[in-house]
């Protein structure tokens, strides 16, 4: 059991937070943010409070995720990436998934390069 005071009023001003800032720039959250409200969720009694509090998170990755998306897509083609301010705002959830994004960018680029230029009958 996490040992924390974090309340489904927290919840709702990391939503606000996170739905303020710019479709590029995220809110940062703490690593364990997913942990307070899985933990918030036990704590709660009523069904119709777990709902909100469901509906809220999955909000909030939805938006947290596409930010991911954009700008792991934008860095990895940049000649200066500036991923470093924006991977420190991520969750250990959200870290992961960057890592897995940014690994499956660069297979699928190095596989599908490989292809073409084998296939169009050039070795480099």
């Amino acid at each position: 059991m996490l040992e924390s005071n974090f309340s489904l009023i927290d919840l709702h001003k990391f939503h606000w937070n996170e739905r303020a800032k710019t479709s590029k720039e995220l809110y940062g959250f703490p690593k364990d943010f997913y942990l307070k409200v899985e933990e918030l969720i036990r704590t709660v009694e009523s069904k119709e409070e777990k709902e909100k509090i469901v509906r809220i998170a999955k909000d909030i990755i939805k938006c947290r995720l596409r930010k991911i998306l954009i700008f792991t897509l934008n860095d990895f083609f940049s000649e200066q990436p500036t991923i470093n301010s924006q991977v420190q705002k991520l969750t250990n959830e959200e870290t992961e998934f960057y890592r897995q994004i940014e690994s499956a960018i660069a297979c699928f680029l190095a596989q599908t390069l490989t292809k073409i230029v084998k296939g169009g009958g050039f070795e480099f």
